[in-house]
């Protein structure tokens, strides 16, 4: 009883200290040094919407470790000797990864990729068999991660995205049909569609446009597992581009109705056409709700679907929901990036900064995180940082020193994690998060070595130096980014 009760960010916190704690005891016991590439790697898979969006983005983060693991190799064969033309390739690789970062498809590849190219230069120290090491070493724990997160996520309380997409679909029949009867109502009536009755129901249809932008990407995702999304999928997909279109309608009806009388027969003709209009979409939705129900009950496929006409291809529904990051914009972002991280490289060479090389590491990662973001979720970031790195650094000191075995440690992360994430369970805290969860990682990895330290020195200077790098990116995405 008391586990049917628990809510669903419960559950999601339960299963993310679950994962990584299990990941970096495995990894302590096959002998892995760096345990908390293993746990970042479940934290960042966690983070998505759906189990398939997770797979998915597992996927990219192996391929994008291999293709990091490879340019990393060349740079370090190539410009080890000469450090002005390694920071100058790094600075283009940076810029360049960092506009290709914006791909729907394929973005996050480019973007771990170059974050594992900048780790490996970093903790490689040039040398060939140190960087080969800690390529094999960072393989390992993604692949780890990956499995963990999968093996954790596929089994507890499975998060079924067929079951969010059919949901999501019943939900948007059941607004569109409301809607629909509500306008053809007014428009039936002589006194027109009211100013308030209209915008309670063009906010409907606006929140109804947000679930069909949540559910049309699932069917973009790897489908495995899922019998009815994967055997009827192009059916699904002809289903929502006629709730979209079927959406558009009623808004434009809605925007060309309000406040209008029938003052003269062209709008009574106006307005018998839009009549028409509302009584096609009714009967589109009325086909849809049928064919869902045979589907779903009977795995049969339906015909009558597809005497609808859609004027919209899944491409262009695509491209509409989800619309590609403006060229300039993604140009601006990509200078953003390096200009940060060539700040951060002076700074490194001219200021006697305590930390060395990982300064110019931790831009990097932050800089290609961050300044991907909405430019107000920058200062929200900062503040994340201030009081995730306080509560992190007060526990490395006060109570991490006092655990002598594994499953302590276990218990630590757990702990932490599943606060973290229950508390932060909120869309609008959803940065908040993730950033908890790398800064709890990043801040004790020490305490994570398979011969622990504990170094409250090491923590200080990389809260410093994580608090500088975003103070650095927030200059720049103040001075120069949009929006």
């Amino acid at each position: 009883m008391f586990i049917h009760a628990l809510s669903d960010a419960t559950k999601d916190a339960i299963k993310v200290a679950f994962a990584c704690s299990i990941a970096i005891v495995l990894a302590l016991a096959f002998g892995w040094d760096r345990p908390y590439w293993s746990a970042v790697t479940v934290v960042t898979l966690a983070a998505n919407e759906s189990y398939s969006h997770s797979i998915k983005i597992a996927r990219n983060r192996v391929l994008g470790t291999l293709l990091g693991s490879f340019v990393a190799i060349i740079m370090i064969a190539l410009f080890s000797q000469e450090p002005g033309l390694f920071i100058a390739v790094y600075l283009l690789l940076a810029g360049i990864c960092a506009f290709l970062s914006y791909n729907v498809r394929y973005g996050y590849i480019f973007k771990i990729g170059f974050v594992v190219c900048a780790l490996i230069c970093a903790v490689g120290s040039f040398s060939d068999v140190v960087s080969f090491n800690t390529i094999i070493l960072r393989v390992q724990e993604t692949l780890l991660g990956v499995i963990v997160f999968s093996i954790v996520f596929r089994f507890i309380w499975p998060k079924n995205s067929e079951k969010s997409f059919l949901q999501g679909l019943d939900l948007v029949n059941e607004n569109l049909s409301q809607s629909c009867t509500e306008i053809t109502q007014f428009l039936k009536s002589d006194h027109g569609l009211a100013q308030e009755k209209s915008q309670a129901v063009e906010k409907k249809l606006n929140d109804t446009l947000k679930v069909i932008e949540a559910v049309q990407p699932i069917l973009n995702l790897p489908l495995s597992g899922n019998y009815l999304l994967y055997q009827h999928k192009s059916h699904w997909k002809k289903h929502v581009t006629i709730y979209y279109e079927s959406l558009l309608t009623l808004l434009d009806v809605l925007s060309k109705e309000t406040n209008t009388n029938i003052g003269n027969i062209e709008q009574h003709e106006i307005r018998l056409r839009h009549l028409e209009q509302l009584q096609t979409v009714s009967q589109a939705l009325e086909l849809i709700a049928e064919e869902r129900l045979l589907l779903s009950n009977q795995g049969k496929e339906m015909q009558s679907v597809t005497a609808l006409k859609v004027n919209t291809s899944w491409k262009q529904l695509s491209a509409e929901i989800a619309p590609l990051m403006p060229f300039k914009a993604r140009l601006k972002d990509a200078l953003i990036v390096m200009m940060v991280i060539a700040t951060c490289f002076a700074m490194w060479i001219f200021i006697p900064l305590p930390i060395g090389i990982l300064f110019p590491l931790i831009s990097t990662v932050l800089s290609f995180t961050i300044v991907s973001m909405p430019k107000q979720m920058v200062n929200d970031a900062l503040i994340g940082v201030l009081i995730f790195g306080a509560i992190v650094l007060t526990e490395y000191v006060l109570i991490m020193p006092t655990l002598t075995e594994v499953w302590q440690l276990a218990l630590f992360y757990f702990i932490n994690l599943f606060l973290i994430w229950r508390v932060c369970s909120t869309p609008k805290l959803g940065i908040q998060k993730v950033l908890g969860g790398n800064i709890l990682m990043v801040m004790t990895m020490n305490a994570m070595h398979l011969t622990p330290i504990y170094d409250v020195t090491l923590s200080l200077n990389l809260l410093v130096i994580v608090f500088l790098s975003m103070a650095i990116i927030r200059f720049y995405v103040a001075l120069l980014k949009d929006g």
